[in-house]
């Protein structure tokens, strides 16, 4: 029988899917500031920012600790839930970047050959990896059952 671990008590599966929602929220937050304010990287940004990273840190210890997601010999049910969050995961982070592609092209306003400079390159690709592993973290949290839950479908 699957036994419960003691951080896993905690963080059920509704504050799990709060954390979620505030640490995209703050994110997107961020994302808008950028964005609308050219040369902001103060206070404003600060804070949103730091509200994401921890919402993450949360959810990064819970999907490193209670579900394995990152373990390098996982058992059964955490290879299940690993290549099934991870999968769904790609495949949605594939279309989002695909749409942003697309909106690229077809916004001549934002998309200009000659001001593609190496800080924007530099900022998608971190943003492609900061996404490659907060979005997999973020479905294993959403999407995993409250441990009392597991205990009782064994």
């Amino acid at each position: 029988m699957l036994q419960p671990s003691q951080s896993d008590l905690g963080m059920t599966r509704s504050f799990r899917r709060k954390l979620v929602l505030v640490g995209f929220t703050a994110w997107l937050g961020t994302l808008t500031g950028l964005f609308l304010v050219q040369d902001a990287l103060g206070v404003f940004l600060l804070i949103p920012a730091s509200v994401s990273w921890v919402c993450w840190v949360f959810l990064l210890s819970y999907a490193l600790y209670d579900v394995g997601l990152f373990k390098r010999h996982p058992d059964e049910r955490q290879r299940e839930v690993r290549n099934r969050v991870c999968s769904t995961s790609y495949r949605l982070m594939g279309v989002l970047v695909f749409a942003a592609l697309v909106l690229a092209l077809f916004n001549p306003n934002r998309f200009n050959l000659n001001t593609v400079t190496l800080e924007n390159v530099a900022l998608f690709a971190a943003g492609l990896l900061e996404f490659s592993v907060v979005l997999p973290v973020a479905l294993a949290a959403w999407l995993e059952p409250d441990p009392l839950e597991m205990e009782v479908d064994v």
